[in-house]
């Protein structure tokens, strides 16, 4: 009896940590410095969530606005990002159509967002917490 109780205990636990390690698509990335603190990127995707990664510093953002399918636009973040972590983002709505960032490096000249989003797919480049982007730029 303990036996079976522990293993649906376990069970339980596996099922309800599942969704915590679902893979992202890279959806792309935007380049920041000191001077070009203003940039975006054409979504045009549809997700529930989605994730920001800082790369080659810590980024400060004074906003992140995302336009949304029906042409209402949102601020979705706003904050330091930690070079490194995948920040998780929900999205009010499913359709993105854009999205744009005024953000700068904390700790260098320059720095960059990668920019990803749980799409349902299961395209050859995924993105898992665990592991990180492969380098493609």
């Amino acid at each position: 009896m303990k036996n079976a109780m522990l293993a649906a205990a376990v069970l339980l636990c596996t099922v309800a940590a599942v969704p915590s390690f679902a893979a992202l698509d890279r959806l792309g990335w935007v380049d920041f410095s000191q001077r070009e603190t203003h940039d975006a990127k054409l979504g045009n995707f549809k997700a529930e969530s989605m994730a920001l990664i800082a790369r080659g510093s810590d980024v400060l953002c004074d906003h992140v606005v995302a336009t949304f399918g029906d042409g209402r636009e949102r601020e979705i973040f706003r904050g330091e990002l930690p070079q490194g972590e995948a920040v998780r983002i929900h999205l009010p709505q499913s359709s993105v159509d854009r999205v744009d960032f005024e953000c700068r490096p904390a700790d260098s000249y320059r720095a960059s967002v990668d920019i990803a989003a749980d799409t349902g797919g299961y395209p050859y480049d995924r993105y898992d917490d665990r592991l990180g982007f492969p380098d493609e730029r």
